[in-house]
């Protein structure tokens, strides 16, 4: 439809310019005028049969425009009725013991399939490669790993943490920092070491795809990490972000550290299960028991946090955050108990996604607000060096920092 668009655009302005020159030409001379030149009736005949073309081959354009679009509601409505039916699709309740005998007896099945990919890279990795290139292979990640842990220690030491964490902007840069790091650090590594080893021609497809799952499960799980870390500061009251005690703090960054680590593993087993074209016995499984951890995971933050030391008011000015809670922990539970378990892990997954972005995006709104509240005021020298550097008014900043 893309394409389409372009060409209709481009069609459209040809045949502008061909009914331009047809009138600069003008019209042929009636019965009893004067003859014109022949070259100008030539020409006009010329025009007159690319216009033809142009004309016909723009309704054709735009008649592929209307199936097209035609053909895009149609999937729409019909991946619209998929997710409906993935969603709310009921199988066995989790609860039943024959639900769990028929997953246990796909492991088997799954398990023999790991074993055929991996048989299969070996081979493909054998035929396609020489001792050489994966020795070669195995040195480059070896300098890799090297290069990259020594780089990551001299970051973390000598540039990430700022001098003093006593203003607003430097706590809110320090969370900055922190959540990038630990967010992009692992992923990055086990990201680039895939395409080393693809790089030496060693891994097919289907293990590429495995690979790059994994890093995505990996960043799943540190992106979860880093927002814990980097909003909750759990040991670091000095840095925090939020008005919270310790205890709470603590108890929250490990529930969501864990939560997110179950995220990411669950999604590298879906990954893995399908690649192996695993039994769908097993796939429903893998997401009850997703459901099943998160729910735990919650109703043990839940009532560790009914139990904690932290003041009266702290508890209490989130009562109706803990209701919520409560009241998402019966859902799940009862949409596993009553066979619905799509349903259920899709409300565990989106409830884990939501608190990772909402995390994410408070740390990253204080840091803007920092920045220009307290570093980039129109009073501030830097916020004056910036100024005269662009040529800017010093009010001009304040500005983009209300934008």
């Amino acid at each position: 439809r893309d394409e389409l668009r372009e060409l209709i655009s481009t069609l459209e302005k040809r045949l502008e310019d061909v009914d331009t020159r047809l009138k600069q030409i003008g019209d042929a001379p009636e019965e009893g005028q004067p003859a014109e030149e022949a070259g100008i009736a030539a020409e006009r005949a010329r025009l007159g049969e690319r216009r033809s073309n142009l004309d016909g081959a723009l309704k054709q354009a735009r008649l592929l425009m209307l199936r097209g679009d035609s053909i895009s509601e149609r999937i729409t409505e019909r991946r619209r009725a998929l997710f409906t039916r993935e969603l709310l699709g009921r199988t066995s309740s989790a609860i039943d013991p024959k639900f769990w005998a028929d997953a246990i007896a796909a492991v088997p099945v799954a398990v023999r399939g790991v074993m055929l990919l991996s048989e299969g890279w070996y081979n493909y990795a054998k035929g396609t490669g020489t001792t050489w290139t994966i020795a070669a292979a195995l040195l480059t990640l070896i300098a890799f790993s090297v290069c990259a842990v020594l780089f990551l220690r001299w970051f973390q030491r000598r540039a990430l943490k700022p001098r003093l964490l006593e203003t607003r902007f430097s706590k809110s840069l320090y969370a900055m920092l922190t959540l990038l790091r630990i967010t992009l650090t692992m992923p990055v590594v086990v990201g680039a070491a895939v395409l080393i080893i693809d790089a030496f021609g060693l891994m097919p497809d289907r293990i590429q795809d495995v690979g790059l799952g994994l890093a995505a499960a990996i960043g799943i799980a540190s992106f979860g990490r880093g927002v814990a870390i980097a909003l909750f500061a759990p040991g670091e009251p000095q840095r925090r972000l939020l008005n919270i005690s310790d205890d709470v703090a603590q108890l929250v960054s490990r529930s969501l550290i864990w939560a997110a680590r179950v995220l990411g593993a669950v999604g590298f087993m879906t990954l893995l299960l399908r690649s192996v074209v695993a039994p769908v016995s097993l796939t429903v499984a893998t997401s009850a028991m997703f459901a099943f951890a998160v729910a735990g995971i919650l109703c043990h933050f839940l009532f560790r946090i009914g139990r904690t030391d932290a003041p009266e008011d702290e508890i209490s000015g989130a009562g109706w955050l803990r209701t919520a809670g409560w009241l998402l922990v019966v859902g799940i539970v009862a949409t596993l108990a009553t066979g619905f378990i799509g349903l259920a892990a899709f409300l565990a997954g989106r409830f884990l996604i939501a608190l990772g972005v909402l995390g994410a995006l408070y740390v990253l709104l204080v840091f803007i607000d920092a920045l220009f509240a307290d570093v980039l005021n129109a009073s501030s020298p830097r916020a004056k060096a910036i100024s005269n550097f662009f040529g800017l008014r010093p009010r001009s900043i304040e500005l983009l920092g209300t934008l």
